[in-house]
């Protein structure tokens, strides 16, 4: 299963990669997005993931309703609200 990961928080971010290799060895995570730039760059060049783990808020915007509107056509969505507090 091929996995994208959408945070800005750097310990956030490892914290998840550690999780998900736990659960599912097997997974690949194909890269770690920081930025809503980031997100829509990488995803209009590259074919979707199987799964998207996404923070909703980003320093440099609110990914989740800028972002998820332009993948709505092109991709499955399913939304887990999930938090996780790094503090």
């Amino acid at each position: 299963m091929k996995v994208v990961i959408v945070e800005d928080e750097f310990v956030a971010a490892r914290n998840l990669e550690r999780m998900i290799h736990t659960v599912d060895g097997n997974m690949e995570i194909l890269t770690v997005l920081q930025s809503v730039e980031e997100c829509i760059e990488w995803f209009s060049i590259n074919s979707s993931p199987d799964v998207v783990f996404m923070d909703i808020h980003l320093a440099d915007g609110d990914v989740f309703f800028r972002f998820l509107i332009r993948l709505r056509s092109t991709a499955r969505l399913y939304l887990l609200p999930r938090t996780m507090n790094t503090h």
